[in-house]
């Protein structure tokens, strides 16, 4: 098992949303990230659960170099401490 960041978009949704899904291989990982869609918000929208995933598309499968770990964001720091509060 590896960790894998997937790109899925939902047919008139102008989002994409990223997940961190842990497969064997890619297709596996595109079909958990595929299968989710909708699992957040499940009665938000238009779409029933089945519609959602059934009209969902992968954009990108990235595999992590590492089996364990993945890095999400980076950003400066000066922009953690206003988020955070924290002097660090």
């Amino acid at each position: 098992m590896r960790l894998f960041r997937v790109l899925t978009n939902t047919l008139n949704d102008h989002s994409v949303h990223e997940y961190i899904v842990m497969a064997e291989d890619e297709n596996q990982a595109a079909l958990i990230a595929q299968g989710n869609a909708k699992a957040n918000n499940p009665f938000d929208g238009y779409n029933t659960p089945a519609q959602a995933v059934q009209n969902t598309r992968v954009l990108a499968v990235q595999s992590t170099n590492l089996p364990d770990c993945i890095e999400v964001h980076k950003f400066p720091l000066a922009m953690a401490r206003q988020l955070i509060g924290q002097q660090f």
